[in-house]
């Protein structure tokens, strides 16, 4: 990559503990000449800007208000906005670093600013840096082995309607990360009783943040609103090595 042309990264900060950022990601903030930072709402910081605070410095910090809706026709004016400033900036020789939780380009804002820029910036000029997931860090700090040997994974978005997809990945692969539970929390907790997987799963929020939870006692969530940045890790017959 030609620097001096200005350069994009998307950086993944991890689940939310400064030190689980990686040293590459630092790095690139503490170089970059502008931080663009994503937000749900025009009020309050990003968490994402609050992680990364210790190393932004003192350099601009642009937030680009990203709205909590499934509709992607209202969204993608939003998209839009942020490419293109973002893109003006690069082409001015200025070095930008885009901050989300997590990784990057796993079910992250980032993926759909990634498209937009991709028709305005050459793929030279544009890179993406991994951080842990909130899955990573959940499986972490429970102690949760996600695979052995040649055990399937699937990670799967719990959808607002039918359960089904949830269920069929249940019974096809050995461990499923569910996220994006928020909405169905009850029903999932419900289905993964009537499965029989209730005792192989455990539930973790805010992993690595001030308000983490985490607990293995999937009924006491059925009255509880704990889903937000929460995940449900489930691995068959992970009851039997507690």
């Amino acid at each position: 990559m030609d620097e001096s042309k200005g350069a994009f990264w998307g950086i993944g900060l991890g689940p939310g503990d400064p030190e689980l950022v990686t040293l590459k990601a630092r790095r690139l903030i503490e170089e970059a000449d502008c931080v663009v930072v994503p937000k749900s709402s025009i009020a309050g910081e990003s968490l994402a800007l609050e992680i990364a605070r210790p190393f932004v410095g003192d350099k601009p910090v642009l937030e680009f208000e990203f709205p909590m809706r499934r509709d992607e026709k209202e969204l993608v004016p939003y998209w839009v906005v942020a490419a293109k400033e973002i893109a003006a900036r690069v082409g001015r020789g200025e070095r930008v670093v885009f901050l989300t939780l997590g990784d990057c380009l796993t079910y992250s804002t980032y993926c759909y600013v990634l498209k937009e820029l991709g028709k305005l910036l050459p793929e030279t000029q544009i890179r993406s840096v991994p951080g842990v997931t909130s899955f990573a860090a959940a499986a972490a700090a429970t102690n949760f082995p996600l695979g052995e040997k040649d055990e399937r994974i699937a990670v799967v978005p719990v959808p607002r309607g039918d359960l089904a997809p949830v269920r069929r990945a249940l019974e096809e692969y050995d461990t499923v990360v569910l996220m994006k539970v928020a909405k169905q929390l009850a029903a999932v907790v419900r289905l993964l009783q009537e499965m029989g997987l209730d005792r192989d799963a455990v539930f973790a929020s805010h992993v690595s943040q001030d308000g983490e939870f985490i607990t293995w006692d999937l009924e006491s969530l059925l009255d509880n609103e704990r889903g937000y940045l929460s995940v449900i890790l489930v691995r068959k017959r992970a009851g039997e090595h507690r």
